[in-house]
């Protein structure tokens, strides 16, 4: 079994003027982090995508990382933004013979 782990981390304040572009979720690169490089940043850490890998990790689980994007609060998710990272998430191996269960 192939375990997919992904996420999309954002608080809408629908009172901010800024719009959440993909580039608020990718930091200073230009799309938001995925893959060895998803997992080299979550690997570790106190948040859910990390749980997630700890979980996996200990229980000898195999897991792929797929998108991990985090933006800080502000307004509303631009549409491309967020098809983008949903088609990214759909689009991993692990969900193409499973149903996705979104945690």
């Amino acid at each position: 079994m192939l375990i997919g782990i992904a996420g999309m981390s954002h608080e809408t304040n629908t009172f901010s003027p800024v719009i959440t572009d993909l580039k608020r979720f990718s930091g200073s690169a230009n799309t938001p982090p995925s893959g060895d490089r998803a997992l080299k940043i979550y690997r570790g850490t106190g948040t859910c995508v990390g749980g997630f890998i700890q979980v996996c990790a200990s229980r000898r689980y195999t897991f792929e990382v797929g998108i991990a994007a985090g933006a800080a609060p502000s307004g509303p998710v631009e549409n491309d933004a967020y098809e983008l990272m949903t088609a990214a998430m759909n689009s991993m191996p692990s969900c193409a013979t499973a149903v996705p269960t979104w945690l």
